[in-house]
């Protein structure tokens, strides 16, 4: 309640009867609608007080009236607020229990959703275990290709120097310089003479260069072809490996997703249960204030509706009896003051 309600409900109807009821005001003549005319309350400009004024023609009635007043409206807004705060703390309550049931519901679902095979960590794992084999394999097929370029260059070249290289070596031997063939000369002739002193033999052998850069190209091509096997092997096994990383990433993008959902959910779930607590205090702290506010009022002091004269015997009777007191305490002090004076001459 703000205090501009509160001033209000100073002539609420169960206040006025209370008062009535308890001041016996219908035997002296007022009705309900004349004593709330009587009272005015007013809002003292920032502060938290109401001033309550009462008029009337008997001075000890209205005292009796502004007091009885206050002490009813105050009774009364307790009770009013008591009231409200109860009903706004078994709201809270109940809400602070359902809160925390949902809470206690949604702790499980995430407990149990943590509890599955496969979850998002196991899942998170096997991902960056296919990502290293990715790269790996990559990595593997990128030295692949280097040795492979390697290969066939030295191929090329292997191929220029066997195509410049004759396959065969032909030589020509004088036959007096060859064993076999003198003898088989001198066996056909009977002997060996000057004529046959200058036959040459000519001879055909395989050339060992060529030979050797035959069997270089077969070790390259055999090579080239390791290395393509190798190549395939291993952009096979990337592929499969992107694919099994596509369903792992694409499983783990729905687990993730519904994990997040369940902690926001968790999250969401426990800032409403503690938001009610917090409430549930606050609104106790603001009770005990507000109600030790209304309790401190200002009721000024009640006086008839029309001025009293004042009574002049009375009032000089009483100047004179304060002027001869006085006069007496004067003389008195004089006397005392020459004693003293006279003492300290002696």
């Amino acid at each position: 309640m703000t205090l501009e309600t509160l001033r209000a409900q100073v002539t609420n109807p169960v206040v006025l009867r209370n008062v009535m009821q308890k001041l016996g005001l219908e035997e002296r003549g007022y009705t309900e609608e004349e004593l709330r005319k009587a009272i005015e309350a007013k809002t003292i400009k920032d502060s938290n007080l109401i001033d309550v004024a009462v008029t009337g023609p008997d001075p000890e009635l209205v005292r009796q009236i502004a007091d009885t007043v206050s002490r009813e409206f105050i009774a009364f807004i307790d009770l009013t607020l008591g009231q409200q705060i109860g009903r706004a703390a078994d709201f809270i309550r109940e809400q602070i229990r359902v809160e925390e049931q949902k809470l206690v519901e949604a702790t499980k679902e995430y407990t149990d959703f943590l509890s599955q095979p496969r979850g998002v960590v196991q899942l998170q794992k096997e991902v960056e275990a296919k990502l290293e084999l990715v790269a790996d394999f990559r990595k593997r097929l990128a030295e692949n290709e280097l040795q492979r370029e390697s290969v066939l260059k030295r191929l090329e070249a292997a191929r220029s120097r066997l195509a410049a290289t004759p396959r065969t070596l032909t030589t020509k031997q004088s036959l007096l310089k060859n064993p076999t063939m003198l003898v088989l000369a001198g066996q056909q002739n009977g002997e060996v003479g000057e004529q046959v002193a200058g036959l040459q033999v000519e001879s055909e052998e395989l050339n060992p260069v060529y030979l050797a850069l035959s069997q270089e190209l077969a070790m390259g091509e055999l090579l080239k072809a390791q290395l393509g096997q190798e190549r395939e092997n291993l952009l096979h096994q990337i592929g499969q490996l992107e694919k099994d990383l596509s369903r792992l990433q694409s499983e783990l993008a729905v687990k993730q997703a519904e994990q997040d959902k369940l902690v926001q959910k968790v999250e969401l779930l426990r800032n409403h249960y503690e938001s009610f607590f917090t409430k549930a205090e606050e609104a106790r702290v603001s009770s005990s204030m507000r109600l030790g506010e209304i309790q401190v009022m200002h009721i000024s002091e009640a006086g008839p509706a029309e001025p009293v004269s004042p009574r002049i015997p009375l009032n000089a009777a009483v100047a004179g009896v304060l002027g001869l007191m006085v006069s007496v305490l004067l003389v008195l002090f004089r006397d005392y003051w020459r004693r003293s004076s006279g003492w300290q001459s002696a």
